[in-house]
């Protein structure tokens, strides 16, 4: 297949490196030459300098005769009207990553309006992957869990909503206090702690040796990994860390982390997932 990635950065990266084993033409399209000259000496792809936002260089590259575009430049919006152009200019199937929480609830209305076949949410991906491992592997009996939560980011806020929704017993610890303040406005049913999840006494206070899960998510992999490690030592049942970094797998396996998940490597596999569809 001939695929074109809109984005030098790292979830193109890591897109392309999934790729890879598939005897794609991958062509990578990005403003930053030197980060054009590195990627190219690593992998077997083309690269172009470029604006994507414009069809001019849409159309030098002859997207029309492409069977997949990924638009995943750090741009919300950049990354839908990329990719709504090449939909337009011919391209056989195209997606868009997004990050904005603001968009959620309009990624239908987005699809259909602008033409664009799949969306790709990281932080969704990763909070829908640790929200079906907790109610598949971690909780043994039906009802109601209790489930802390360090870190009050994207991933975090998303997977916070949908195990309230399902009713389960939340507590979200959040050690930026503007943050905590919107999500205490946008949650609902969460208990919203300001504070950092390597405290042990605020730990001890919020009573986080009863819960059923611990879910570590601040974006820092080393305080991630040792909060989960925290709650495994105080015997907390079921430790789940999110990591940016593969390089940690094994240690957190030593470690007796019961899941690691990387929202890089979640989010090429759905990527793979939507190139295969039609196949």
């Amino acid at each position: 297949m001939k695929i074109a990635i809109l984005g030098a950065g790292k979830f193109g990266v890591n897109v392309i490196e999934a790729l890879l084993d598939g005897g794609h033409d991958i062509t990578l399209v990005d403003l930053n030459t030197s980060r054009l000259d590195l990627i190219s000496k690593q992998y077997d792809v083309l690269t172009y300098v470029g604006d994507i936002r414009t069809v001019d260089v849409l159309e030098q590259i002859e997207i029309s005769s492409f069977d997949f575009l990924l638009s995943c430049t750090s741009s919300d919006d950049v990354n839908i009207i990329a990719a709504s152009n090449a939909k337009a200019l011919g391209c056989q199937k195209v997606a868009a990553r997004m990050s904005e929480p603001d968009y959620t609830h309009q990624y239908d209305f987005i699809c259909r309006h602008y033409g664009i076949d799949a969306i790709v949410n990281p932080n969704i991906i990763l909070a829908e992957a640790i929200y079906n491992t907790l109610i598949e592997k971690c909780f043994e009996k039906p009802g109601k869990h209790k489930v802390m939560i360090i870190g009050g980011g994207r991933s975090g806020f998303y997977l916070a909503d949908k195990l309230s929704s399902r009713g389960d017993y939340v507590k979200l610890i959040e050690v930026n206090e503007d943050r905590c303040r919107y999500l205490c406005d946008h949650l609902h049913n969460v208990m919203v702690l300001h504070g950092r999840g390597t405290d042990i006494a605020l730990l001890e206070e919020e009573d986080f040796t009863t819960m059923d899960a611990f879910v570590t998510a601040t974006g820092s992999d080393e305080e991630d990994l040792l909060m989960a490690l925290t709650a495994r030592d105080h015997g907390v049942k079921n430790v789940i860390s999110k990591v940016k970094y593969s390089s940690y797998n094994e240690l957190a396996e030593k470690l007796g982390i019961d899941a690691l998940f990387n929202p890089m490597t979640l989010s090429a596999t759905e990527i793979l997932r939507i190139i295969s569809e039609d196949k």
